[in-house]
């Protein structure tokens, strides 16, 4: 296993690589939910499993930044981690290439200098492709300016690696790996989120879910996809807002999407986001189903 640094480092150690690229942030993950190690390794290492069918070698990154966010501001005497159990870990997983930047040179790369050449291509590419369409009516505007600067880091880092894994769903998820596969010398594809026995994401939040909330909420993707979506897609909040009363359930965004490009022909797409609890309790999720 080679351990590299820099990005330079990275990119000299992957020539030649039929890559497949994950990237896992430490501060929020490896220290904030230590307390979920064994259950985070799994999903991760599932990860990786299910993306060795596009590559022959893995690259695993652990970063103290989300590092395709230029705005992250991160206190090093905070981003502490286990090194080592991590590094083991890698090579358990008969990682090719470990990528460990220290704090400055991974401060270096996300608040490096951003043209307005490269901003206006992002405001142009996003025109030409549509993607805002799919925000039109949302309520979730952060939701598009985090996916816009994602794809502006893919732009300014034009590495050229074959395929940079994701595992993120719903239209954000289509939306990316599409800009990475049209726009960028790199190469991107969607896996599926690891789901638990419920049937619920293995979400940072579903760690935190009592039993009953996992029971009601194992309910929501078998209402979507009974719902006639040719119907206001109001009257399934109403059925969504059933779970509520026994769960303190809160719909924030509730939207359908049918989209030929990003879904294929006859599909559609259901996003909910949520909340779950009160006050400190308070866990937030995400549900997206597609229905063919």
């Amino acid at each position: 296993m080679i351990v590299v640094k820099t990005l330079e480092e990275a990119k000299k150690a992957t020539a030649g690589f039929t890559t497949t690229y994950f990237i896992f942030q430490k501060k929020k993950i490896l220290q904030a939910y230590a307390q979920y190690q064994d259950v985070m390794n799994i999903v991760n290492t599932d990860i990786i499993n299910k993306g060795r069918r596009f590559g022959n070698q893995v690259m695993v990154g652990f970063w103290y930044f989300d590092p395709w966010y230029f705005n992250a501001n991160t206190d090093k005497s905070s981003a502490m981690w286990d090194r080592t159990s991590y590094v083991s870990w890698a090579a358990q997983q008969r990682t090719d290439v470990l990528w460990i930047p220290e704090f400055e040179d991974e401060e270096a790369i996300i608040n490096g200098p951003i043209s307005k050449y490269y901003e206006k291509e992002i405001d142009r590419i996003w025109k030409e492709e549509r993607y805002e369409d799919f925000f039109i009516n949302s309520t979730n505007k952060i939701q598009m300016k985090k996916l816009k600067n994602i794809c502006l880091n893919f732009l300014v880092c034009n590495t050229g690696w074959k395929y940079m894994i994701s595992n993120g769903d719903g239209i954000s998820g289509l939306i990316q790996v599409h800009f990475i596969n049209n726009h960028t010398d790199s190469r991107a594809g969607l896996i599926s989120a690891v789901k638990s026995h419920e049937g619920l994401n293995c979400s940072l939040s579903y760690f935190r879910y009592t039993e009953k909330e996992k029971e009601f909420l194992a309910k929501v993707e078998p209402t979507i996809r009974a719902f006639n979506l040719s119907d206001d897609i109001g009257i399934l909040k109403d059925q969504l807002d059933v779970f509520g009363k026994e769960i303190d359930l809160k719909i924030k965004r509730l939207e359908k999407f049918s989209d030929n490009k990003f879904l294929g022909p006859g599909k559609k797409l259901v996003e909910v986001e949520f909340s779950v609890g009160k006050n400190f309790d308070t866990k937030y999720d995400h549900f997206s189903v597609l229905i063919n």
